[in-house]
């Protein structure tokens, strides 16, 4: 008679009423915030971790299944999870996954291999948040950003729409501003950490030289189309929030100005980030609503000129 582990394990299955095995391995999601781009890329990196060292094929290997029911509007990154890690197919929850097996009579249903997603709250990019980082140019940030970028086909896109204006004998490419304009977003019906000079902060980017400044709302956009903008730009800047989460997606040569709130003066979400993908990055510290905008255009000013330097080399 067998013993030990082996033994349990059989009499446990032996003992389950199951009327249906899935066989396929299922990787099992319960996202800490489906509505909010950081969050959902700490959930983001989970897989793409599990991908990695379980060696399986997110197109041929394994299913995604999501366990949180308490809504039933999309995810701010389903863009991601469908396009990327579920080989394009309609994403699954467990409200509409419990239905389908009642539909056809099915009470009892079995998995046979799953893969249970960690914590959020447990990985590199929730654990990077209130201590400065000193790793810089992170191998496994670097291949999450490329396998996603390569799901979506946005890699190696080419920066279109981009000028060359001749200044002073020296040839400059138009520099790609784009400001992350932040606003309220699903489920938020107002939004904290706004910026009251605004507009006087665009005016006064615009008459730098040789640059296009874009102010964008990326709530009003899906997130390929966010992406896209993102791989455009050469300086990006926004209030700490989310939606510098975008810095994951810079092309390498790019630089990141964060105007940080007083709240968030020991948060260091992003200075992390753009270590980790090795770009330029600025800190510059606001009041409660309104920045300085003089110490916004000498950052802005340093990292353009750190930018064309390196374009020369």
């Amino acid at each position: 008679m067998s013993t030990g582990a082996n033994a349990v394990l059989s009499e446990t299955a032996a003992s389950t009423i199951c009327d249906e095995w899935i066989q396929e391995p299922i990787y099992l999601v319960n996202r800490l915030n489906m509505y909010n781009l950081w969050h959902a890329h700490e959930d983001l990196t989970h897989i793409f971790e599990a991908l990695a060292v379980l060696n399986l094929d997110i197109n041929r290997d394994i299913k995604l299944l999501f366990l949180e029911q308490s809504s039933r509007l999309p995810g701010y990154a389903d863009d991601i999870w469908k396009t990327v890690f579920n080989g394009g197919k309609e994403l699954q929850h467990m409200w509409n996954f419990i239905q389908s097996y009642k539909e056809r009579g099915v009470k009892h249903v079995c998995i046979k291999r799953s893969v249970w997603a960690a914590t959020a709250v447990s990985n590199i990019l929730h654990r990077g948040t209130n201590v400065e980082s000193k790793c810089r140019n992170s191998a496994v940030v670097r291949a999450m950003s490329d396998y996603i970028l390569q799901g979506f086909d946005l890699r190696n896109m080419k920066q279109d729409g981009q000028e060359t204006i001749v200044k002073n004998n020296n040839n400059n490419r138009v520099m790609n501003i784009t400001f992350i304009s932040r606003k309220p977003y699903v489920n938020r019906e107002t939004v904290g950490r706004g910026l009251e000079n605004e507009d006087s902060v665009i005016e006064r980017l615009q008459r730098i030289k040789d640059v296009f400044v874009l102010k964008v709302d990326f709530a009003n956009l899906d997130l390929r189309e966010q992406i896209e903008i993102v791989r455009k730009t050469d300086l990006l800047i926004g209030v700490h929030g989310a939606g510098l989460m975008h810095t994951l997606y810079l092309k390498p040569s790019a630089g990141v100005i964060e105007l940080i709130h007083p709240t968030r003066s020991n948060a260091y979400h992003y200075v992390n980030l753009a270590a980790w993908c090795n770009l330029i990055y600025e800190g510059v510290a606001m009041n409660q609503h309104t920045v300085n905008e003089n110490n916004v255009m000498r950052a802005a000013d340093r990292i353009i000129t750190q930018i064309r330097r390196r374009g020369r080399t």
